[in-house]
């Protein structure tokens, strides 16, 4: 007597779980546009148009705004950005100098992009950039400083998934829970 009790009592757990929980799953779909892989372009297309690298920079910046490298303090940056509120096409530059001297030893300008760029250190040496330039496409960049040039060079297009997005629209895909 007391096990068909408990039984009942489980399968009352069972039954009112199963349907508690049959909204979320039951017409759970997959997201059509999982699978939809991102476009890599390696060197960006027409870099040389929006990058230029140039030594012993003569432009004025504000130097309390620097950012050491992390290893020692060897090499320091200070982004300037374009003021933002006004139209495009926005241009940012990034000076770099050596240990303790204000004096820059290099100009990275960064020309006719969107958004606001990032700027960090890697080590001592490399310094990496990432470049928004619109909706759909984003460029990693690596710089040497004592090199002065890009030694690793990547762009994102993530046109496909915006455009599957598009397609797909209309069809209902509800999240699971």
């Amino acid at each position: 007597m007391a096990e068909c009790i408990v039984l009942r009592m489980l399968f009352r757990i069972v039954v009112s779980f199963a349907l508690l929980a049959s909204p979320y799953t039951a017409f759970a779909q997959e997201d059509p546009c999982s699978d939809v892989e991102m476009d890599y372009y390696s060197p960006t297309p027409d870099r040389g148009k929006h990058l230029s690298i140039s030594p012993e920079p003569t432009d004025t910046f504000d130097a309390t705004k620097k950012v050491m490298s992390g290893s020692g303090g060897n090499h320091w940056f200070v982004t300037v950005d374009p003021v933002y509120t006004k139209s495009p096409p926005w241009n940012t530059a990034v000076f770099i100098g050596n240990g303790d001297s204000d004096k820059p030893s290099l100009k990275i300008s960064i020309s006719d992009h969107g958004n606001s760029l990032t700027v960090k250190w890697i080590t001592d040496d490399l310094l990496f950039v990432h470049v928004v330039w619109g909706r759909f496409g984003e460029s990693d960049w690596i710089f040497s400083v004592q090199r002065q040039k890009v030694v690793y060079d990547e762009l994102e297009n993530s046109y496909p998934a915006y455009d599957c997005m598009l397609r797909t629209k209309d069809t209902k895909v509800k999240i699971q829970k």
